[in-house]
């Protein structure tokens, strides 16, 4: 910072040293800073940002008492000048018309200057700036448009060159205009100015231009860094050859501009850094909150997934993110989601980035993570690392049941349909563990090949070896396997970073920099829409429930909406009512069939089985990381019966009837044979209808599609080969898909509906920190109330595309 304000009094006395200054010579095509609103205001609109600018006049070598200060915000700027003739204001202000790569490069902008008090009295000034290469820039400038002799100025402005050291290069402009009449000549076309400016590293400045019609030669000069620009301007001229017929007094004008954003990716003294992601206790797609009155009450310190990937983009493109480091991350996420953040993350590393990660103990999941991605691993001296493979328990509850004298029907259209077995089963079933086998099996290899990809050549033995003998409880034994690179204690990590990476700055959050391109990509605009939770009827809550209404009015909002392009429903989701699948999907089909319709993809994440395979059916794409849930094409019904727990304690029921199928449902009694067959044949209807929708969209026979489905459960991997999802991937492949699909070159704007928070206050409350949730967060008691939740949810639904386990519960 003190060679920042060293370079700016250096500069300030450089341009104090000259002898005269002019805004005439100011380009109408290059001008976009806080000139603009003086020289061309339609070049407000090029920069969304703040900056406030003080400019002082100096002749003679001395500063004169003539100042303006300039506040220049978002598209608007006002000017307040006090000069020798009195105070003026001004007003201008500026705008771009489009989303499309033709009008996002054209603005369109007005000026209106008075004199203090005399404010009906003003000039009104318009203009025009387009811009439509990163090479090419085109001004216009319309002074006194209600005057029988107007004044007009046109300039064009070109990059020869436009990257490399010099940045944004080498600018060269030619502007000319018709000038007022004077005494000594008629109003006509003046003769140009031109000029060359010389750009280095986005921070230096260096510029002239000449006027060939006033003879007069102008110079500029300007140093930037980090959010401070210091500079000036000026004109040399010749009393007997200029043009000029009034009084010139010498001097020149310097300012100086604070800005919201940072001046420059190329800053001259910049160091580099580690950015910390700040992730918290879990990745997932959507917060839950929970809204009280004018109160959204955030349950958890979670990340959103779609934020998190922005930032590592952005990361990748700052040249003053040296690396990323995770210190502590022990993060919940499913490992689609890993698998997700690792496509980002390598595209970090390959821009010649490092990635560290630092534990005082490492978790499983995320020790797969880290290994398949990190330049090193450091653990403290007294911690663990607890790799040791994939498992799980299920908790049976049939003979709690029959003690209690509760019984529980469970129907279902193939014993691979297992999510109601837990009630009606006292262990795993023979379907139950081939499937569960078959997927984490499946899941373990990733992992296996994660760790193997990423850290193979510096592990002692094999990674399905080492797996076998974690978890290491000892560090010593984690470093001498290789698991790791060096064992660090928290305050010898910066000494660490320093000596292996020549960084030590450490940083949570980067910087928005001023554009600098010319040329901006046409946008379309996509609708992203989170499917997170159980599918219910109504309305749902963000992140842990689906509702028909809230998702299927979200749906049709986008497809009808004339300014979205495009559709991404992002689903984590294990399924629920068969009803409330059916009322989205109809509404997911309209995309593709239906009035207005519009390209629509289904992006899958941890999970997307059973009811959330059946809302993504009819998208005109599917997507799926390899290991992401999915399949579960089969039907469940659950009902208990409370007839045997009533003869318990000695309540009898009676019933009465007006039709023969009056009670039917009934929890007092036992069911008929016939009210079963009925019901069963209600199950296997619904699965027919189920199967033949997935046939129909996956342009598949139904008996192909049978044979994959049966209430089977696959990954993401599996699917692909089975063809039920079309490609693998994240939102990178998603985005990328929708550009084919809109046959466009711009860029895809994410609009996330459903998102943003309209309430006056939010409050996040830690559940780590609390002595009531961490009662709440033992494993079991966070199992049953999982559990307990669901059932409430879908306790009025007759018939579930629910998927067997609770696949969207995040790993560590």
């Amino acid at each position: 910072m003190k060679k920042t304000i060293l370079l700016a009094f250096l500069c300030l006395v450089t341009l104090i040293s000259a002898t005269s200054a002019d805004f005439s010579n100011q380009s109408v095509a290059t001008t976009d800073n806080f000139l603009s609103g003086l020289v061309n205001p339609a070049a407000l609109a090029f920069n969304d940002n703040f900056s406030l600018t003080y400019m002082q006049k100096y002749t003679k070598n001395d500063f004169e008492d003539d100042y303006a200060i300039f506040y220049k915000q978002h598209g608007f700027e006002y000017i307040f000048e006090d000069v020798e003739e009195g105070t003026y204001q001004t007003f201008a202000s500026g705008n771009n018309f489009g989303q499309s790569s033709v009008l996002r490069n054209l603005y369109l902008g007005y000026a209106w200057n008075w004199r203090s008090g005399s404010f009906k009295e003003g000039n009104l000034k318009t203009s025009m700036l387009y811009r439509p290469a990163n090479f090419l820039s085109l001004g216009y400038v319309l002074e006194h448009p209600n005057d029988l002799k107007p004044q007009h100025r046109l300039g064009l402005a070109l990059r020869p060159i436009t990257s490399g050291s010099f940045a944004d290069g080498i600018e060269l402009s030619v502007d000319a205009g018709m000038g007022n009449e004077t005494e000594d000549q008629e109003r006509g076309f003046e003769m140009p100015t031109v000029g060359l400016k010389f750009n280095l590293m986005n921070a230096l400045s260096i510029g002239g231009t000449y006027n060939t019609e006033l003879e007069e030669i102008g110079l500029n000069f300007s140093l930037t860094n980090f959010k401070l620009s210091t500079g000036g301007f000026f004109n040399i001229y010749d009393d007997e050859s200029s043009e000029r017929n009034e009084e010139i007094e010498d001097g020149g004008y310097a300012y100086v501009t604070i800005n919201e954003k940072l001046f420059s990716k190329h800053n001259l003294f910049t160091t580099k850094k580690f950015l910390d992601l700040g992730i918290g206790s879990a990745i997932v797609d959507e917060n839950s909150k929970m809204n009280i009155g004018p109160i959204t009450i955030k349950l958890d310190k979670n990340t959103r997934m779609l934020p998190l990937l922005d930032k590592i983009k952005q990361a990748t493109n700052d040249k003053e993110i040296g690396g990323i480091i995770f210190t502590n991350n022990n993060f919940g996420a499913s490992f689609a989601k890993r698998q997700e953040l690792l496509t980002a993350l390598h595209e970090f590393k390959n821009a010649g980035k490092y990635l560290v990660f630092y534990y005082e103990n490492i978790s499983n999941a995320n020790y797969a993570f880290a290994a398949n991605i990190a330049d090193a691993i450091y653990l403290n001296p007294e911690g663990m690392v607890s790799l040791s493979g994939l498992g799980g328990a299920q908790p049976y509850v049939k003979d709690l049941l029959d003690k209690l004298g509760v019984d529980f029907y469970n129907f279902r259209s193939h014993p691979y349909k297992t999510a109601g077995n837990m009630f009606s089963e006292s262990e795993m079933t023979e379907q139950e563990r081939l499937v569960l086998e078959r997927l984490y099996g499946d899941i373990y290899e990733e992992m296996v090949k994660m760790i193997h990809d990423g850290r193979a050549h510096k592990l002692s033995a094999d990674v399905k070896t080492i797996i076998n003998n974690g978890p290491y409880f000892d560090p010593q034994d984690a470093l001498d396997n290789g698991l790791v690179d060096q064992l660090v204690e928290w305050h010898e990590l910066n000494d660490v970073l320093v000596k292996n990476f020549d960084i030590s700055t450490k940083t949570k959050s980067m910087g928005e920099y001023v554009e600098t391109n010319w040329h901006k990509a046409g946008q379309s605009n996509i609708a992203v829409i989170y499917a997170s939770g159980n599918i219910i009827s109504g309305k749902g809550q963000p992140g842990k429930s689906i509702g028909s209404e809230t998702t299927a009015k979200a749906i049709r909002d986008a497809r009808n909406n004339p300014m979205i392009d495009g559709i991404i429903l992002r689903v984590d989701s294990g399924g629920g009512s068969a009803l409330a699948s059916h009322i989205i999907a109809e509404e997911v089909r309209l995309c593709t069939e239906g009035p207005n319709k519009k390209p629509i993809i289904a992006l899958m994440s941890g999970v997307a089985a059973s009811g959330g395979y059946y809302i993504s059916t009819h998208a005109d794409e599917i997507i799926a990381e390899p290991t992401t849930i999915t399949g579960s094409i089969g039907v469940i019904g659950m009902m208990p019966n409370f007839a045997r727990v009533s003869r318990k304690v000695g309540v009898n029921w009676s019933e009465f009837k007006f039709g023969d199928n009056a009670t039917f449902g009934s929890v007092t009694r036992e069911m008929t044979p016939a009210e079963k067959e009925m019901f069963k044949n209600f199950i296997h209807s619904s699965y027919k209808r189920f199967v033949s929708t997935v046939a129909n969209s996956r342009d598949m026979s139904y008996e192909e599609t049978n044979k994959i489905a049966m209430g089977q459960v696959w990954t993401g991997k599996q699917a692909l080969k089975n063809g039920l999802v079309d490609k693998l991937g994240g939102f990178e492949v998603a985005i990328a898909d929708m550009k084919n699909m809109l046959g466009t070159n711009n860029e895809m704007n994410l609009i996330e509906m459903g998102v943003k928070n309209n309430s006056m206050f939010e409050v996040e409350l830690d559940s780590s920190s609390s002595p009531l949730f961490s009662v709440f967060s033992n494993p079991i008691l966070k199992k049953l109330i999982s559990l307990e939740k669901q059932v409430s949810e879908l306790s009025e639904e007759t018939i579930l595309y629910k998927t067997p386990y609770d696949f969207t519960e995040e790993t560590k």
